[in-house]
């Protein structure tokens, strides 16, 4: 019979219970007020029990200790608290995270090796960027200096015109006026030259008002004809002032709508050279001729060329004979190519066009592109009713010009097209007969009905019929005035009607001056600015030429250029854009170059001392 535990026994047992509790209840010195295991992170961990038996295998056991030491009576470290390192042998067969298991869940890479999972993106190279490359040996620190900027900004209308086949690429906003004006506004401000240079001008009033506020004063001249852009010269009010301008409209000597400008600026500047007075007189003054052009685009008609150039170095040198032989710049789009039997005229003074192919003087064919988008047979076409220039025509705008034809006749095809391009008499005077007695008149017998139709299809001077109906049966010439229906063999003419590459008398006094002279010549001693500079940044030719002045869809060359005569030595000059770095893109203008050619810039000082030589003569 078992003893019941007598009353003592219950009391001692509860009183040890009651000793247990209050061994494990914490203080209130322990206490960190509300919440204070509320930071506590989430674990995997199950939680302390005190009624269980010390398990050394829990590694709740290293991270908290229930029974603090009896002489620790202040605030317990935070939770966060550092601990010194616990080895636990069973650490290796914990089970890993739940993504390890799920297939479609990856491990993060180590922090080290983050680089190179997350390559940086490739970038655009910023190489753009235009440096001075100066000019060795300088000039003398007395001279007086002045900067010239000749720059083809790519007139408004032209960009509309001219999108479908050379700016394509570009988005409308940036091609749009505004955007582009912004552009070329800042470019100027960058290299904030002296005098301004600039062709493709059919925003004058946009330009003088902006440039109006910074100090510069300019004027303009428009093309004649349909054409609504020209040229036109700024220069800074504070160094320059205007003494004489001429503007030469070069269809008053048969050579088309082009024109050019001269003008004639004495420097006001304070001090003509170091530690001397300025000049009591604008007799002892500095004084420059600028010229400024831009040349006929069309590359089969050398001989246009050759005499827009031949007549504005005339003035040119009459000019500086005027005014005490005073230097000449001589600024522009030249359309021609470095070395070419323009350039050549220009740099050597002389030359002889007897042996050299007219559709060959410029020699741009050497840097057109060809763009990816197929050409139609209407591409640049134009209608038989439109006058003999427009501003969508060939001459008015550089394009693609060995893919299309410069005639148009009424049964114009793809292969046509390109059989003149690569320069094969295609219409011959029998195929115009056909093409006339086909549809366009019913009269073959008809001189008068004739002409007019021949007229009807030509779209300008640059035309087969046109030029056909300068040669006779055997390739001579036909006499000046003479009616070209009045010639029966020009009609039922058998062989090829004209050689883009041969020369007519009329073709040859176009260029020379004169149809009994193959040799030209001009007087003045020019030099091209960069090439007087050697080349640092590695953006120029052979030739010290830039590689790339002219860049769209058609055409990747230089065709700008400064020319300095006598009087005047190179300072330095505004290094090119590197042709790469142009490259990036199909063609310009881009989101940072408003224009289609690149600006050139070149510092220029005077060889002689304001009033030097009148101080010696006297």
């Amino acid at each position: 019979m078992l003893n019941k535990p007598s009353s003592s026994h219950f009391l001692h047992t509860a009183t040890a219970a009651a000793a247990i509790a209050m061994s494990i209840r914490p203080s209130s010195s322990y206490r960190g007020g509300r919440n204070q295991w509320r930071s506590r992170g989430y674990s995997n961990r199950p939680p302390y029990s005190p009624l269980l038996p010390d398990n050394h295998n829990n590694d709740a056991t290293t991270d908290y200790n229930p029974h603090p030491p009896p002489h620790f009576n202040s605030r317990p470290a935070p939770f966060n608290h550092y601990h010194p390192p616990y080895t636990n042998p069973y650490q290796q067969q914990q089970q890993p995270p739940f993504y390890y298991q799920n297939p479609h869940f990856q491990p993060p890479p180590p922090l080290y090796n983050q680089q190179q999972f997350r390559p940086p993106p490739q970038r655009r190279p910023s190489n753009d960027y235009r440096n001075w490359e100066q000019a060795k040996p300088g000039p003398p620190p007395t001279c007086e200096r002045f900067t010239v900027l000749s720059y083809n900004i790519l007139a408004d209308y032209l960009a509309i015109n001219h999108r479908t086949k050379l700016y394509f690429h570009i988005p409308r906003h940036i091609l749009h006026w505004e955007y582009r004006f912004t552009k070329i506004l800042f470019e100027l401000g960058l290299w904030s030259a002296d005098i301004l240079c600039l062709q493709e001008v059919d925003r004058f009033q946009d330009l003088e008002q902006n440039l109006k506020l910074r100090g510069y004063t300019g004027i303009w001249k428009m093309r004649t004809g349909e054409p609504v852009d020209g040229c036109a010269i700024f220069w800074r009010s504070s160094r320059f002032k205007l003494l004489q301008e001429e503007a030469i409209e070069f269809n008053k000597f048969g050579l088309r709508d082009n024109v050019a400008q001269i003008c004639v600026l004495e420097s006001l500047s304070e001090k003509s050279s170091a530690g001397s007075h300025p000049p009591a007189s604008s007799e002892g003054r500095n004084k420059v001729v600028i010229c400024n052009i831009h040349v006929l685009f069309n590359p089969k008609r050398g001989e246009i060329k050759l005499g827009q150039v031949r007549i504005l170095l005339e003035r040119a040198y009459a000019t500086s004979k005027l005014w005490d032989d005073a230097p000449v710049v001589l600024c522009g789009d030249f359309n021609s190519t470095p070395k070419s039997s323009l350039y050549n005229f220009i740099s050597e003074q002389k030359l002889n066009v007897s042996e050299l192919p007219r559709d060959k003087i410029s020699g741009q064919y050497s840097a057109e592109i060809y763009p990816k988008r197929p050409v139609f047979s209407n591409f640049r076409s134009q209608s038989i009713n439109n006058a003999t220039q427009s501003p969508t025509s060939v001459d008015n705008k550089g394009g693609l010009s060995s893919s299309l034809p410069t005639n148009t006749t009424l049964t114009e095809d793809e292969k046509t097209a390109k059989e003149e391009s690569e320069g094969s008499s295609v219409n011959c005077t029998s195929e115009i007969t056909e093409n006339i007695s086909s549809g366009v008149i019913t009269d073959d017998n008809n001189p008068d009905g004739l002409l007019k139709a021949i007229e009807d299809l030509s779209v300008g001077e640059d035309s087969t019929p046109f030029l056909s109906g300068l040669h006779g049966p055997d390739g001579s010439v036909a006499e000046d005035g003479a009616d070209v229906a009045d010639s029966e063999p020009f009609v039922e003419n058998q062989n090829p009607c004209y050689d883009p590459s041969g020369w007519t008398p009329m073709e040859i006094q176009a260029a020379t001056g004169s149809s009994e002279c193959m040799t030209m010549e001009h007087h003045l001693k020019l030099r091209s600015t960069y090439t007087e500079v050697e080349d640092y940044s590695g953006t120029r030719d052979s030739y010290g030429e830039p590689q790339v002045t002219s860049y769209h869809r058609g055409f990747q060359g230089t065709l700008d250029y400064i020319w300095r005569s006598e009087g005047l030595q190179t300072v330095r000059v505004l290094a090119p854009i590197p042709k790469k770095a142009m490259e990036w893109t199909p063609g310009f203008p881009t989101k940072k170059w408003g224009s289609d050619h690149v600006a050139l810039v070149a510092e220029l000082a005077f060889n002689k001392v304001a009033g030097e030589e009148k101080s010696q003569i006297q």
